[in-house]
Formats: C-alpha cells, sequence, structure tokens
C-alpha cells in the first residue's frame, strides 16, 4: 500500500520538481512519506530537505582531449630480421653440412641403357590364356619425346609408350623373340638384346 502511495504522490509533483530547485520530504502519523515544495507541517516527522539541479541551467561545455600531430610517432626499435630453420642449427651442424657433398644428380646427358628382367631369355611360360608380361628396366628415366617400343617376333606391338611393363595377353603357343627400343622423336637411341620365350598353351580338344 505504501508503495502506490509514493509512486501517486511522486507523480502528482512532476509538474512541480521540473520547475522548483528545493523539495521537502516528511513522515506523517501514518507512516506516509510525502514529497513537496512547501514547508512541512509541525507535526511531520523525519523532516528532511532535498536539493535539486537546476534543470534550466546550460549544459557545461564538452571536454574535448588534445589530440596528438599525425607525425608524432613513437620511435620503435626495428627487429631482427627472422632466422631461417638452418640458422638454428648448433654450429657443429653446420659445419657437417658444409663438408657433406651434395647428391649427385642424373648427368643431363648420360645414354640409356636399357634391358628386359622379365621374363629370362629361353624362358618357358605356361598359360592356358596366352598371357606373358614383359618388364623393361633402364639406367635412367626418359626425358621428353622419348617412348619405348616393344618389338615381338620381328614386328612392332602396340604403340610406343613411356611405361616399362607390357601385359600380353591371348598369345599363340609356340616360341616368340621380343626387344624393346628406345626412341627419342621416332629414332632409335637404345635396344635390348632379344630373348626368345616359350609359351606352353594347352589346347581344347573337341
Amino acid at each position: 500500500m505504501k508503495i502506490w502511495t509514493y509512486t501517486i504522490i511522486f507523480i502528482l509533483m512532476c509538474p512541480a520538481v521540473s520547475t522548483a530547485q528545493e523539495i521537502y520530504s516528511w513522515e506523517d502519523e501514518n507512516g506516509v512519506i510525502h514529497f513537496s515544495e512547501y514547508t512541512p507541517p509541525a507535526s511531520a516527522s523525519k523532516q528532511e530537505q532535498v536539493s535539486l539541479p537546476d534543470i534550466k541551467a546550460p549544459a557545461p561545455a564538452p571536454k574535448v582531449l588534445s589530440a596528438l600531430p599525425l607525425d608524432n610517432k613513437k620511435t620503435q626499435t626495428p627487429l631482427p630480421p627472422e632466422q631461417t630453420q638452418q640458422d638454428r642449427l648448433p654450429q657443429a651442424t653446420k659445419q657437417q653440412m658444409a663438408t657433406k657433398p651434395s647428391p649427385k644428380q642424373d648427368e643431363p646427358d648420360k645414354l640409356l641403357d636399357i634391358q628386359i628382367v622379365t621374363p629370362a631369355d629361353k624362358q618357358t611360360v605356361r598359360s592356358n590364356r596366352g598371357v606373358i608380361t614383359i618388364v623393361l628396366e633402364a639406367n635412367r628415366a626418359l626425358k621428353p619425346r622419348e617412348h619405348y617400343q616393344l618389338i615381338m617376333d620381328d614386328n612392332r606391338f602396340g604403340a610406343p609408350q613411356t611405361n616399362t611393363v607390357w601385359n600380353l595377353k591371348d598369345i599363340d603357343r609356340g616360341t616368340h623373340s621380343f626387344t624393346v627400343n628406345a626412341l627419342q622423336s621416332g629414332k632409335i637411341i637404345a635396344s635390348t638384346s632379344t630373348i626368345k620365350v616359350h609359351l606352353h598353351r594347352s589346347s581344347v580338344k573337341k
């Protein structure tokens, strides 16, 4: 009940407060607190004078902090250059790296040397499906415009390729010869020795 009484009294006093500079508060015999711009009655208890700010007074001038000029920059100590991973190595490790020879790279003009490693010369292969796998070995990788050409029974077998494995299928039984030529722009630059392979393939009797 007291809360609602205080609220109503404060709302009624708002027009007066907007113009008054001094108001008074007191408590009556019923314990109700009053606010008024008039002097409290003599019977009131807990009298108090409240000072309010002058709402009509001009606002104070804003305070502006002084700005620093653009050329007034703090002197910064330059950072040391970033160290590389090699710079952080121990001194003994650096000396070993300096004396260690660099890995030998392939010679650009190294001649190509190739040979057939599978199957062996005069080897017998047994396959009812007529499968023969040719595996080539070379002393270096192919350069641009270089290819391998498989020769079977003195005839080219398939197209030139860069792979070193040929999987032949459905080859007739009997003895077959194989050679691999290395080509550069169509010109033979290396050849393997010719090997002979004996293929055994069972025939189906009708």
